[in-house]
């Protein structure tokens, strides 16, 4: 996908069957290899023949090297295996379609000495249920056999790790397969209960004492298996795709997936019903589904239009101050307040008037349609572009997940900024009692809470103590970094007035020490990984000037 988007920015989700229209590129190689040869009309000579046709076999030699798969001890082409999400550390099933070698292995650049996790090769996989997509790049510790044999209840023991079914946003429903490491196990009367470890994301963090509601779907975890091993009967079971579907999350909760019952959710938000698909249009904002027939005034065909936007997310044309223009003085409302504070008529405290529905709270990457370098005069502006949502918080990011942006305005003293890298200090420590905003440093740090959640962005092993360093940073999970103006005296790369977009960032490793206080910080190294020019340079502001950036 172009513009770094993801198939998240268009609400697509595991499971979901989609329809792709997919460009082949026509390179200088393909067409010598569709040209047929022919010699010149007046010559006789076959070396003219001889050397075009080695000319023409040295490229398809040479583009068909690209093609060729390398041995591998544990899998063969053609074998169905679990694969891991890289982000969300869900199993599914895919097919091994190439297998090459990892050149980052033979330049030392990798840090794992386990074979079992890493042998040297990079595993091209298609996904099983989706084989048109791209196959996903991934090493020998992300995938494994595929896991069909279950394990009865009555067999399960505390420490097993298990392959289980989860659901990380509603516990009690459907959900992905993870990892589970068993903690404990209850059995009475009336019911049976699971207590668990969850595993998310290849960084193994884990979301701890997680009740596994489905435990009659538990399912052992296949070891690796030399080739040279297998028999005839496990050849065919890892050749062959399996017949019998997992189950799989509910696409809506509300209505179960119910094709007969009326759901404004995954149905028409207006009368609730699912037929006459080929008659739904799709708002461009909100995501939701209208039967053209249910609008008012109703639509006697779909709009050829580009985009399309439900009532609720309309403009009004007529509300709409063009350029040179004034709003109208009929529009112009006074908010009506009891209150009878002073809250000195700023914008510290005054609430957000919308919210991004473009894409989820916690995506991971640029929001569409927010350029680097967009700038607004207001926190509560940048609340409401997505871009990072807390009003006041510093960090915006889940625990269990990662983070999703921060805002650099200056607010701790160890904190350095080179632009296109810079050391974050994480939050806490500091006494905010009576309302402050900020204070000295006064006790350690911990990796908790949001610092925990930059932690996770970081493309290795979560180490609460000492910290860790990613080898290949750049597969770690994006940030977007927001610099502030209040920045400007401790940085020259920040903004002059308000809070300016400055682009994707990744974590290269963060660490514990003691800071400038005396107490104990943990501090965050992240570099640029944007395709955008930054800001602050000559191409940066000339790219902002030529898509016409203005402060909001």
């Amino acid at each position: 996908l172009e513009n770094q988007y993801s198939l998240f920015d268009y609400g697509i989700n595991i499971n979901d069957v989609i329809q792709l229209m997919v460009m082949e590129s026509v390179t200088e190689n393909n067409s010598i290899k569709n040209m047929p040869l022919k010699a010149p009309k007046n010559s006789k000579d076959e070396t003219y023949i001889e050397s075009c046709s080695t000319a023409t076999s040295s490229v398809i030699e040479e583009d068909d090297i690209e093609d060729i798969s390398v041995d591998s001890k544990y899998f063969k082409l053609g074998d169905y295996v679990d694969i891991r999400d890289y982000e969300y550390g869900v199993w599914y099933m895919g097919k091994i379609v190439k297998i090459k070698k990892d050149n980052s292995v033979e330049n030392g650049q990798t840090s794992s000495d386990k074979e079992e996790e890493h042998d040297g090769l990079i595993y091209f996989v298609e996904d099983a249920g989706a084989p048109n997509n791209t196959p996903a790049e991934v090493t020998l510790k992300d995938i494994r056999p595929y896991s069909t044999e279950n394990l009865p209840f009555d067999q399960l023991k505390i420490n097993d790790k298990v392959l289980m079914n989860y659901n990380t946003e509603h516990p009690k429903e459907r959900g992905y397969w993870y990892d589970v490491q068993v903690k404990q196990i209850a059995v009475n009367r009336r019911n049976r209960k699971v207590i668990g470890d969850v595993t998310l994301g290849t960084n193994k963090a884990v979301l701890t004492n997680c009740q596994l509601m489905f435990l009659d779907d538990i399912l052992k975890i296949k070891p690796y298996k030399l080739v040279a091993e297998r028999t005839e009967e496990d050849d065919a079971i890892m050749q062959t795709m399996p017949t019998v579907e997992r189950a799989r999350a509910l696409r809506c909760i509300k209505c179960k997936d119910n094709i007969n019952k009326l759901c404004v959710d995954c149905g028409c938000n207006i009368c609730g019903g699912k037929d006459d698909e080929d008659k739904q249009i799709l708002c461009d904002e909100c995501n939701d589904g209208f039967h053209i027939t249910c609008l008012s005034p109703p639509l006697t065909e779909i709009p050829e239009d580009d985009e399309w936007f439900c009532p609720t997310c309309k403009n009004d044309e007529n509300e709409i101050v063009k350029a040179g223009g004034k709003l109208k003085a009929t529009k112009k409302k006074t908010l009506a307040s009891t209150s009878k504070r002073d809250w000195g008529k700023g914008m510290a405290c005054v609430g957000r008037t919308k919210t991004c529905n473009i894409v989820p709270p916690n995506h991971f990457g640029a929001i569409p349609g927010v350029e680097v370098g967009t700038t607004w005069l207001f926190r509560v502006q940048v609340s409401e572009s997505g871009v990072h949502r807390p009003p006041v918080g510093g960090i915006h990011g889940r625990d269990n997940q990662g983070a999703f942006s921060i805002v650099l305005s200056g607010g701790y003293e160890d904190d350095i900024d080179k632009g296109d890298e810079f050391m974050y200090t994480g939050s806490g420590g500091r006494d905010l009692s009576g309302n402050k905003r900020t204070a000295l440093q006064s006790c350690d740090q911990q990796l908790t809470r949001y610092n925990r959640a930059l932690a996770l962005n970081c493309n290795v092993e979560i180490n609460d103590e000492g910290g860790a360093k990613a080898v290949d940073w750049k597969k770690g999970k994006p940030v977007r970094v927001v610099r502030n103006y209040k920045l400007r005296k401790h940085s020259k790369y920040a903004p002059e007035v308000g809070n300016r977009y400055d682009g994707i960032y990744k974590v290269t490793k963060y660490y514990p020490e003691t800071g400038k206080s005396g107490f104990i910080i943990w501090r965050f190294v992240l570099k640029r990984d944007d395709p955008a020019p930054a800001p602050w340079t000559a191409k940066g502001k000339k790219r902002i000037a030529q898509l016409g950036l203005e402060i909001i």
